[in-house]
């Protein structure tokens, strides 16, 4: 299924001059219709529009390296919409949100950040495949002593990568699969981004992904209660089922970590290649030594830091380049 990014590249091909002029909801749904779409997928395609459109940032990358801006203006039942193309839109648009936001609140300042990432990407290409991200800074990982070479108390981002295809990911992310269809080639491998977070010290986060104590199969196997399922957030790639979750509450191996973890019903994207129950539960972390993951193949890549503020801005700048990971579903 083609991403919400394709669409628009496809709309803006066929509907070059409505598209950039301004369009209703019943115009972009008329457009699927007329593209040949399923009726019944108009309503997740548009709620994935308008969710990019109302970003603080809307800018995109189509796959043939347009830069874009989706714009969304207008009271919530007369929202308009527009496609808009082009490098020089960028002050125009936030201009007019910045008088927008002083007319509704004038004790408040609008302070765009935008071009601080633009800035940042000026002078540090964090591409997939590219100069920081790339074979050199890649490291395949298949025991934990593989991330000692990762300083200890590094603060910074980590991107984990994978041999997975896109057919065995689940995907979480509103940018769907976009961040998967690059990739670094290394050892005769290919590897492509699950994953990308960041942390106080990097390596500790990676273990807990990677090498996490409290998977599935270690609590379903912990008979005598001792191991319970994991509070601690990291990349979610297995669940636990109803079935799963009634053995491990009966053995109170669940308790209020229940809670802490995400529902399929409410992660799950429906432009998903991979499917679970809706009531199961995405645990948190996974151990690739595990018989389950013994046919892929692992690496993290991770960049240092000196500030929170650095971390944000690294996280950022990579979603504006490469797309955020299927895994990722902050920030929609």
């Amino acid at each position: 299924m083609k991403t919400i990014l394709q669409i628009v590249e496809e709309l803006l091909a066929q509907h070059p001059i409505e598209v950039r002029a301004g369009f209703s909801r019943s115009d972009f749904n008329g457009w699927l219709e007329a593209a040949g779409y399923p009726n019944g997928e108009f309503e997740e395609i548009f709620c994935d529009f308008r969710t990019l459109s109302e970003r603080d940032y809307p800018k995109f990358i189509l796959d043939n390296g347009e830069a874009v801006y989706l714009v969304s203006v207008g009271k919530t039942r007369a929202r308009r919409y527009s496609i808009v193309v082009g490098q020089d839109s960028i002050s125009r648009l936030f201009g007019e949100r910045a008088e927008a936001k002083g007319r509704s609140a004038v004790s408040s300042i609008f302070l765009p950040t935008a071009e601080a990432v633009d800035s940042f990407l000026s002078e540090f290409d964090l591409t997939i495949g590219g100069r920081v991200i790339g074979s050199n800074s890649l490291t395949i990982v298949r025991t934990p002593e593989d991330l000692e070479s990762i300083p200890s108390q590094q603060m910074g981002c980590y991107f984990i990568f994978s041999t997975l295809t896109e057919q065995q990911i689940p995907n979480l992310s509103f940018d769907d699969y976009a961040c998967h269809k690059r990739w670094i080639d290394k050892d005769g491998l290919r590897f492509r981004c699950l994953y990308n977070g960041k942390g106080a010290n990097t390596r500790d986060r990676l273990l807990v992904h990677l090498f996490n104590r409290s998977t599935r199969a270690k609590v379903l196997a912990a008979t005598d209660g001792k191991i319970t399922i994991s509070s601690t957030g990291a990349m979610s790639l297995d669940v636990i089922d109803e079935n799963d979750v009634r053995i491990l509450e009966s053995r109170d191996q669940l308790g209020n970590n229940k809670h802490l973890l995400k529902k399929v019903s409410k992660s799950l994207r429906v432009r998903s290649n991979v499917h679970h129950d809706p009531n199961s539960y995405f645990v948190n972390g996974i151990d690739i030594r595990e018989e389950h993951w013994r046919d892929v193949s692992w690496a993290v890549c991770t960049i240092e830091t000196d500030s929170e503020f650095g971390k944000i801005l690294i996280e950022e700048a990579f979603a504006r380049k490469n797309g955020r990971p299927p895994l990722c579903r902050r920030h929609g």
